[in-house]
């Protein structure tokens, strides 16, 4: 059975040579929900990403949590965090490349009617901007985040170095948590303080041109107008 990891380099492989386009919003949102769809995404969240967030911020010393987010999408999986933790979020700073998913996050973190997801918030700030190694300079976290937003990004190296200097300098201290699928980071010299393996999952997409299409263009991470990899999809 292929790995994700060996589809994405066979797509490249093939449209080395074609013109790409990045994908825009609408087309990355019908990817990533036939993906959480075809993977029992949201199993994988309660089970492993919410379990394991809730360890490691219940470790932090402080009373007041200030947290960073790089790329969470439309919505946040810090609302589903117990709420005892969640209470304990005062700050939170989002970097969303998509200008779609930040009105969404901005919606779900300031709701009309129910109830808020980080009830004790007093301040929050999304920007509709990547996340860079030149981002949020001289500005500090107890929390900063990745949950399966690194792909794509390059200098990887860089950035996690980036985000470690923006970790408090007190005893308190504070952790940078990534999640990321397609085995571990390698990072040169830097090694984590702790990680932990999820067990592998099937993707199982429907015999469909259309979600194969949509699925292979979310894989890949681009899209082709034209060119060999085009012309055998479509045939």
């Amino acid at each position: 059975m292929a790995t994700l990891n060996a589809l994405k380099k066979a797509l490249k492989k093939v449209s080395d040579e074609a013109p790409r386009k990045p994908l825009n919003d609408e087309e990355y949102d019908n990817g990533l929900s036939l993906f959480a769809q075809a993977s029992g995404e949201q199993t994988y969240q309660k089970t492993f990403i919410i379990a394991q967030l809730s360890e490691l911020i219940a470790l932090l010393a402080r009373d007041e949590i200030l947290v960073l987010e790089i790329g969470p999408g439309p919505e946040s999986v810090l609302g589903h965090l117990p709420a005892i933790l969640r209470k304990r979020i005062t700050k939170y700073v989002a970097l969303e490349p998509s200008f779609q998913y930040t009105q969404s996050l901005t919606r779900w973190l300031s709701p009309m009617e129910d109830e808020r997801p980080l009830p004790s918030l007093k301040h929050s700030l999304i920007r509709p901007a990547p996340f860079t190694t030149e981002s949020c300079k001289g500005q500090n976290y107890d929390v900063i985040f990745f949950c399966h937003s690194l792909y794509g990004m390059k200098r990887k190296k860089k950035i996690i170095r980036h985000t470690l200097k923006m970790l408090p300098k007190d005893p308190l201290g504070g952790m940078v948590i990534i999640f990321h699928r397609g085995g571990s980071l390698i990072l040169d010299n830097l090694v984590g303080h702790c990680s932990l393996a999820f067990p592998n999952r099937a993707t199982a997409i429907k015999d469909d041109d259309e979600a194969i299409d949509s699925f292979a263009r979310f894989i890949a991470g681009y899209r082709l107008t034209n060119g060999k990899l085009y012309e055998t999809r479509q045939a």
